[in-house]
């Protein structure tokens, strides 16, 4: 769902991948990283199979289109 690579269970992870969010939130942490709060809920309605949607990412890592 998040990578073109034919992915299995000799592959090494983690693996990078890409997924629509939505940013909610932004902030700076302790150390002074500048990190953000996603929620991948939209637009793809895709959740973990724990079911949670919202994760704390670093903004570093957060692709703007």
């Amino acid at each position: 769902m998040v990578t073109t690579s034919q992915l299995n269970e000799n592959s090494k992870y983690p693996q990078d991948g890409v997924v629509a969010c939505e940013m909610i939130k932004e902030w700076e942490g302790k150390e002074g990283r500048k990190l953000v709060t996603i929620d991948i809920d939209k637009p793809w309605a895709i959740e973990t199979i724990d079911g949670l949607t919202q994760f704390d990412i670093l903004k570093k890592n957060l692709v703007e289109i």
